[in-house]
């Protein structure tokens, strides 16, 4: 049986570089336009030119050479006539041996090559090393909370992440205005304590849907089921939240 034959875009790897084979685009060089080949083709050579790229790069350009395979995968009206670019040295035709030395070179230079994703996820964490997370100041913070109206304790909130080393659980705060968002959304407020509408410990401590808490009968909290100790500047579960827990 005698050797396969493909077609091969001439320079193909000199243009197009590929972290993984078969990526899902291919590179359009304004370039083309003005080429030998781009001038010397009729309206249906460039089109055939534009889908060979495209086949040679799902195909890691070794393109069957077979005329009806490659009308079929690229939605061709007709049986492509690939005399034009031959003759403009556009593409060429090699064996199956041929192809192989193509592959192991083109693998080399996958190897070598920086690809476009990775240029992009270069470019974004250069943006993060460019701007390292500076603390607030109280005052940064007291702003933000007045701007949201959350009832957050700006004072309270800065010394927490002060004395933590600005961490959020084990990893290094990134976003501070997140980490109040979260304050707020837990419901500690100005006194160390559970907000009206939100963080409550339990919707059986809660009366249907109003802001109303019943009172705690332990006289610890304002019935919401959190108390802040000042002496430790944490927020608490009260007694009252345990015993709603335990009779839910």
């Amino acid at each position: 049986m005698g050797d396969q034959r493909f077609v091969r875009i001439v320079n193909w790897e000199k243009f197009q570089h590929y972290k993984d084979r078969n990526p899902p685009w291919v590179k359009l060089h304004r370039e083309l336009l003005t080429s030998q080949t781009w001038v010397s083709l009729d309206d249906a050579g460039r089109v055939l030119a534009i889908a060979c790229m495209l086949l040679a790069a799902a195909t890691d350009n070794k393109i069957p050479a077979d005329p009806s395979y490659i009308r079929r995968v690229a939605y061709l009206n007709q049986l492509p006539d690939l005399s034009a670019l031959l003759a403009t040295g556009f593409v060429e035709f090699i064996d199956s041996g041929a192809a192989s030395t193509v592959l192991a070179n083109a693998s080399a230079l996958h190897t070598n090559a920086r690809s476009e994703t990775e240029t992009e996820e270069e470019k974004e964490k250069r943006k993060r090393d460019a701007c390292p997370f500076v603390p607030p100041t109280v005052e940064e913070v007291r702003t933000y909370c007045d701007e949201r109206k959350n009832g957050v304790d700006p004072q309270l909130w800065h010394d927490h992440y002060l004395a933590n080393g600005w961490k959020v659980g084990k990893s290094a705060m990134k976003d501070w205005k997140a980490a109040v968002r979260t304050w707020e959304k837990n419901g500690v407020n100005g006194n160390g304590m559970g907000s009206t509408t939100k963080g409550r410990p339990s919707d059986g401590h809660f009366l249907g849907e109003t802001s109303e808490f019943p009172p705690c009968p332990f006289g610890e909290c304002d019935g919401s089921g959190w108390w802040h100790d000042t002496a430790t500047r944490k927020t608490e579960y009260c007694r009252c939240s345990k015993a709603v827990g335990a009779s839910a």
